[in-house]
């Protein structure tokens, strides 16, 4: 498949389930998107930055091995159902007041930098066993 170039999507409503598994984006821009059904990103490569600033997944958001080589933006994203980052990789996470309303599954992530989930919300349960975070040498 072609890598996507540029994708920007930005205060898009999208009622049928989206299918991005495998997909190979230059830069995506999903800010403010919402996702009425599941949202297929498995395996997607992300190759710039990858803005999911404020969006809303109504149903569930699957972003299993999916790797973000720049920063990975969902700033103010709201998840209603599953959350799935399982084996994901992120150069840099960026969720600050995220909202996870079901089981956000992190399980296996891999982060090269800080992840900043600063206020963000967990009403069920965060997985995050097995994840890789950056260690901080000479810091406690």
């Amino acid at each position: 498949m072609p890598p996507v170039k540029f994708a920007k999507l930005t205060e898009k409503g999208f009622s049928q389930p989206v299918y991005f598994n495998d997909a190979t984006f230059s830069r995506a821009n999903f800010s403010r998107a919402t996702f009425y059904n599941k949202a297929y990103f498995s395996g997607a490569q992300f190759y710039d930055k990858a803005n999911f600033d404020q969006a809303t997944f109504y149903d569930e958001a699957l972003f299993t091995v999916a790797t973000f080589f720049q920063l990975a933006s969902f700033g103010g994203a709201t998840f209603f159902q599953l959350a799935n980052f399982i084996g994901a990789t992120f150069s840099q996470a960026n969720f600050p007041v995220a909202t996870f309303c079901q089981l956000v599954d992190f399980s296996g992530a891999k982060f090269s930098n800080e992840a900043n989930f600063n206020h963000s919300k967990f009403s069920n349960e965060a997985n995050f066993t097995g994840a890789i975070f950056p260690s901080k040498k000479g810091k406690i």
